[in-house]
């Protein structure tokens, strides 16, 4: 029988093969009471310490039930809020979607957060279990919104924790975006077998087990530039994360997990799956959108878990549609030259 409970972003054996390879200890930051600029680094233990560099944004910090929540902005605007799954941080979002907003002249203020036990925001003693850890970082978008109502983009457990928020705060939300969501335990989950679709020769040579394993897991595509996208921005965060502290919140189970998942909220909304997703499918993605009024629902082949990098294009031009749309909802309009 299938256990109730799992991780949606890594499977167990790529979970224990990331703390094995760094031998994952808690890390401690000391809490700020304002935003703040901060020029901290998330510690990968066993090895050097990588910087996480901010591209011509700013790395700030805000105190969150007593806690660091560390984060980075750019531009600004109405606020845009990019969840990444876990155990990664925000290195595994962020080069996936700032790309699509114009360096001058957006509308939109991208804030890109990492999530409790990842990248600089350190485990919180106050989050005992799923549903703390989701109040937190419901908090922290409180915190950035500052009254607007807010568009949020989850890539697996992160589309969980941005749906979670608009099951509670359907008020505050703008738009929602939900990539190769991870919507919970569930006994009934139809997920296609683990499939390499394509394998470019010589792409894996040499490459760090960690790589190899994370690669099967959650990519369908085996090409030099998808090994160089996980070393680069999915590893890193893979190694830093707080593995003790995650294993134990996500363990549990959210209290009202049964409502998220049958969530309507009626604002623009974006649900896209990769076919050949074997960590979290289509199916259960698909039968959310169906609850979703306003949802455009898309299931892209040639793509695994890793979807927002192996279809780069479709999935922009996805998100851009969409956000035209929410900035529509907003009072703008819809044919938007640029975000």
């Amino acid at each position: 029988m299938r256990s109730s409970v799992r991780s949606f972003s890594l499977p167990a054996c790529v979970w224990a093969l990331t703390l094995v390879a760094c031998g994952a200890q808690p890390r401690v930051n000391a809490p700020s009471s304002t935003p703040t600029q901060t020029t901290a680094t998330a510690t990968h233990p066993g090895e050097p310490a990588t910087p996480i560099k901010a591209s011509k944004g700013s790395k700030m910090q805000r105190n969150i039930h007593g806690s660091p929540f560390g984060y980075e902005t750019h531009g600004e605007g109405r606020p845009i809020v990019f969840l990444h799954g876990l155990p990664n941080d925000r290195r595994s979002v962020m080069p996936r979607f700032e790309p699509m907003f114009s360096a001058t002249g957006s509308k939109w203020r991208r804030i890109y957060p990492d999530l409790p036990g990842a990248g600089e925001t350190p485990a919180n003693a106050a989050i005992k279990d799923f549903d703390s850890y989701v109040a937190t970082v419901n908090a922290f978008i409180d915190e950035e919104a500052a009254g607007q109502r807010t568009t949020l983009v989850g890539v697996s457990w992160g589309a969980y924790f941005a749906a979670a928020y608009a099951l509670k705060h359907p008020e505050r939300v703008a738009g929602l975006a939900l990539i190769v969501p991870g919507l919970g335990p569930s006994e009934e989950a139809v997920r296609p077998p683990r499939k390499v679709l394509v394998t470019e020769p010589g792409a894996l040579d040499g490459a760090h087990p960690m790589v190899v394993g994370m690669m099967n897991a959650a990519a369908t595509v085996h090409s030099r530039r998808i090994r160089e996208l996980f070393e680069r921005d999915v590893v890193p965060g893979g190694k830093a994360a707080d593995h003790g502290f995650l294993t134990r919140v996500l363990s549990t189970r959210l209290s009202y997990h049964k409502e998220l998942r049958a969530l309507s909220i009626d604002v623009p909304a974006l649900v896209l799956a990769g076919k050949q997703d074997s960590m979290d499918g289509y199916i259960e993605a698909g039968e959310m959108a169906q609850h979703l009024p306003r949802a455009t629902y898309a299931v892209i082949d040639r793509a695994g878990h890793a979807l927002a990098g192996e279809q780069t294009e479709l999935v922009t031009a996805h998100v851009r549609e969409w956000l035209a749309r929410v900035n529509e909802g907003l009072g703008g309009s819809y044919e938007q030259p640029g975000l």
